[in-house]
């Protein structure tokens, strides 16, 4: 019901230049023309209602010959010349039902008021349930949150007086540290994973009661790189040891000493037969250089 001109001075503007002689055409305020010739019109932002009433105003207008082609943009969106592959969709749809189905599942009861406890046909109020109710499922995220463990470990002492045995404490992942190993997974699963820099991750921290500094997270995640490296070198030797290996680099920018760098991250990627299983392999590695000794 709202319609304007598409431009002050009511013309349709293209890259070229602008089309004269529609002063008098108005459309959509959501309209937006991309390309216009005596056999094509190309129309985004319109349903198919107001679609059909702005091709016929460009029919009227001498705009649009008879017969000229008109792309609905329904049918670009929705289709883009490529058919549906149900089988897959319903496959897919399957597996997220699937996965809704194992989340926890925390039942809300919502009581009638007693002021809504009267039949609304004879004002009785003798009133019985019928059956279990109607039940609606929705799904709410639950913000994580941190956990303070405190581990008390049992010391025990001999009647001589000579002798104290003290049970061994937890396990750490990186000794003299108040972090856990959970904590130090989710750091390089957001960092490496997510692609979460570290000080939009100590502002999440921060917010979940746990303020901690960017000098820290970024300490464990290097720490972390030091106890996984073993593993890391174990990938890049099985995937250097396959007959084919794909590679690939990527430009990065590296802050350095204060202003940026570039910097390439090498992906390697090979398929192998690990214990009768084929399993794909990828490896990474970051050089300062496209020198030829990175891979």
């Amino acid at each position: 019901p709202s319609m304007r001109p598409l431009n002050e001075s009511g013309a349709i503007t293209k890259s070229r230049g602008a089309l004269p002689g529609i002063s008098s055409i108005s459309v959509c305020s959501t309209c937006v023309l991309l390309n216009l010739n005596t056999e094509s019109a190309f129309v985004t932002g319109l349903n198919g209602a107001a679609f059909r009433t702005f091709v016929q105003v460009m029919k009227k207008s001498k705009l649009l010959k008879d017969g000229s082609r008109v792309s609905d943009p329904m049918d670009r969106e929705v289709r883009r010349g490529k058919p549906v592959d149900r089988a897959k969709v319903n496959s897919q749809r399957r597996t997220n039902a699937s996965a809704k189905r194992e989340l926890v599942q925390r039942r809300i009861e919502h009581k009638v008021a007693d002021k809504d406890r009267v039949c609304p046909k004879c004002g009785g109020t003798d009133l019985r349930p019928l059956g279990t109710g109607k039940e609606t499922t929705v799904f709410e995220y639950v913000p994580p949150s941190f956990e303070q463990l405190l581990h008390a470990q049992e010391v025990l002492a001999c009647r001589c007086g000579a002798g104290v045995i003290t049970a061994e404490g937890a396990a750490k992942v990186v000794d003299r540290t108040q972090y856990g190993p959970g904590l130090l997974a989710h750091i390089i699963v957001s960092k490496c994973a997510d692609s979460l820099p570290l000080y939009r991750l100590a502002k999440q921290y921060r917010r979940l009661g746990i303020p901690m500094a960017r000098s820290t997270l970024t300490d464990l995640f290097h720490r972390g790189a030091e106890l996984l490296a073993p593993l890391g070198r174990r990938i890049e030797a099985l995937t250097a040891a396959q007959p084919i290996v794909q590679a690939d680099e990527t430009v990065m920018r590296v802050l350095h000493k204060d202003k940026c760098k570039k910097g390439y991250l090498w992906t390697f990627l090979a398929w192998a037969m690990i214990s009768g299983r084929e399993l794909n392999l990828i490896a990474f590695r970051f050089s300062p250089s496209r020198r030829g000794e990175t891979p």
